[in-house]
């Protein structure tokens, strides 16, 4: 059984993923990764008893990161989801909006960002 929460990042970019993560382990924090936002949207099926904040891109393969929060938004309204993006565009936006993302970390990412991101998401991390 983890003992924190863990943390859902969805990106098709293997540097990316492998980085992000590095990154939140560094708080202790478990992560689990998808390739798109199909296997993200399965994997928080699987495990959404675990999962309590998601990281998604924009832009991906297959389901992408608009259509995996749509999904992720029906089955729990109140999941904290941050996109990370190194391209957002108006309509993009417009899409998110009635989503209510957590917030928006720009790639490539900053630890410190991505650090104020999670602790606004799940609180004090003191990891």
């Amino acid at each position: 059984m983890l003992q924190h929460p863990a943390v859902l990042i969805a990106d098709d970019d293997d540097i990316f993923l492998a980085i992000t993560e590095m990154m939140v382990k560094t708080h202790g924090l478990p992560v689990m990764k998808a390739r798109d936002g199909l296997e993200a949207v399965d994997l928080y099926r699987e495990h959404a008893d675990v999962i309590a904040c998601v990281m998604l891109d924009i832009h991906m393969p297959g389901m992408d990161g608009i259509m995996a929060f749509r999904h992720l938004r029906k089955l729990r309204k109140d999941l904290p989801v941050i996109i990370a993006s190194g391209y957002l565009t108006d309509a993009n936006l417009e899409q998110l909006a009635p989503l209510s993302p957590s917030g928006f970390l720009k790639k490539p990412l900053f630890h410190q960002a991505l650090a104020d991101m999670l602790t606004e998401c799940l609180g004090h991390l003191d990891c």
